[in-house]
């Protein structure tokens, strides 16, 4: 599929031109706070939790979509030794359905300078069904429930994951 399906699909006016990813900086932080909590309110990332992003200490990467001449939407993830982990994907509420979480997932999974991770994971809120559906779509699979997870709420949270067991690309074909 084109990059031009894979981001317009399901919009009848899709913005000028393809969505550009590129890396995180502090200077995204005015953008990315208050989307964050839009979309996420009392469970939204803190300033310090993106700061750590920044570090990138500790294997955590950011990266930024930009369409339409702005910041459309974001993603974060860990990667560990044989494992991505994607710990949140946000996109604007006016630029989603159009591919761009899938392009930020995918980004975001890309092999790393040693090779190709074995086992991509995320967890899900049990409240976040638009995330849950997002993921499925992409094909990965809840895989376990953990419980209670977070430390702002008693909420369980749902694993999914992909390529457990083979080298496939993250959100393959």
């Amino acid at each position: 599929m084109s990059i031009f399906k894979t981001l317009f699909i399901g919009r009848c006016e899709p913005p000028p031109g393809p969505a550009m990813l590129r890396g995180m900086s502090p200077d995204d932080m005015p953008w990315i706070m208050p989307l964050e909590r839009a979309s996420f309110g009392r469970h939204a990332w803190s300033r310090d939790d993106f700061q750590a992003v920044f570090a990138l200490s500790n294997g955590e990467i950011g990266i930024i979509a930009e369409a339409a001449g702005r910041l459309v939407g974001y993603g974060v993830a860990q990667r560990l030794e044989k494992t991505v982990v994607v710990m949140s994907v946000n996109v604007m509420p006016e630029f989603r359905r159009m591919g761009i979480g899938r392009m930020l997932v995918e980004e975001l999974c890309k092999p790393g300078r040693d090779k190709r991770p074995k086992r991509r994971t995320c967890t899900v809120r049990e409240s976040n069904l638009a995330a849950q559906l997002f993921f499925r779509a992409l094909g990965w699979r809840a895989g376990f429930i953990l419980r209670r997870p977070y430390e702002d709420s008693e909420e369980d949270g749902y694993t999914f994951r992909r390529g457990a067991k083979s080298d496939e690309l993250c959100c393959g074909k």
